[in-house]
C-alpha cells in the first residue's frame, strides 16, 4: 500500500510540476502582451485588452487552484496511513485536473 501512496503522490507531484510550467509561461506570455505597444491584433493598440485582462484572471484561477492542489498533497505526504493519504491526495486530484484543463485552454489561447 505504501508502495501505491508514494506512486500517487509522485505522479501527482509530476503533474503540479507540469501545470506550474505552464502557468509560468502564460505570465510572461501575458505581461508582454500588456507591455506590447501593438497589442495582440498588431496594429490595433488597446483592441483586445479586456481579453487580456480575462486571461489575467483565469490565471490567477488557475494559481488558486494549482495552491489549493499543492497544499493537499502536501497535507498527504505528513499523514501516516496510506489509505489517508490516497483519499487526499484523490480530494486535490479534481483541482489540479481543472488547473491542468484550465491552463491548457488559456495556452491555445495565447
Amino acid at each position: 500500500m505504501w508502495q501505491s501512496a508514494l506512486a500517487a503522490h509522485l505522479s501527482f507531484r509530476k503533474g503540479v510540476g507540469e501545470v506550474s510550467g505552464t502557468t509560468r509561461r502564460l505570465s510572461r506570455e501575458l505581461s508582454r502582451l500588456r507591455a506590447s505597444h501593438f497589442g495582440i491584433a498588431g496594429g490595433a493598440n488597446g483592441l483586445f485588452v479586456a481579453y487580456l485582462d480575462y486571461g489575467e484572471a483565469q490565471l490567477r484561477w488557475i494559481d488558486s487552484e494549482l495552491a489549493a492542489a499543492t497544499e493537499l498533497a502536501a497535507e498527504a505526504s505528513e499523514v501516516e496511513d496510506p489509505d489517508m493519504q490516497l483519499a487526499l491526495l484523490r480530494l486535490a486530484g479534481p483541482r489540479l485536473e481543472a488547473a491542468m484543463m484550465g491552463s491548457m485552454l488559456l495556452a491555445v489561447w495565447f
